[in-house]
């Protein structure tokens, strides 16, 4: 099951196709070290995640170092592998000095948005402000 197109991935022209840069071993072989790096960075938000969700199963999480540990650190491993998605294309793409196109950082702009609107809007989080603040 797909999840709904919130931010507009499907109406973006945003050309994502190989071409013939991965014919050179070098490049390919930079792109598959890539690769792995991706995976690792993939590994440890995980482990971000998981250790949110522990900490969040817990009957009173906060104060919780580990849990604002975890925050930072899923934010930061999560933004490293945006990183690393640009540095695939970018070494999949035929451009000399331009990236070749706006529209990828557009959509993680975009990502965001989404994500401070859900969580500022849901009634639960809005009753806790307006009966602690």
């Amino acid at each position: 099951m797909s999840q709904p197109d919130i931010i507009g991935v499907n109406e973006e022209w945003f050309n994502v196709t190989v071409i013939q840069t991965m014919n050179d071993p070098a490049l390919r072989r930079k792109t598959l070290q890539r690769l792995d790096v991706m995976r690792r960075e993939a590994e440890h938000a995980m482990r971000a995640i998981d250790v949110m969700r522990h900490e969040l199963s817990k009957e009173r999480p906060f104060p919780s170092t580990q849990l604002a540990h975890a925050l930072k650190q899923s934010r930061d491993w999560v933004l490293s592998l945006v990183i690393s998605q640009a540095y695939i294309i970018s070494m999949n793409s035929n451009f000399v000095l331009m990236p070749p196109s706006p529209h990828f950082g557009i959509l993680f702009n975009r990502a965001v948005e989404p994500g401070i609107k859900q969580a500022t809007s849901d009634p639960d989080r809005r009753a806790w402000i307006h009966n602690n603040l």
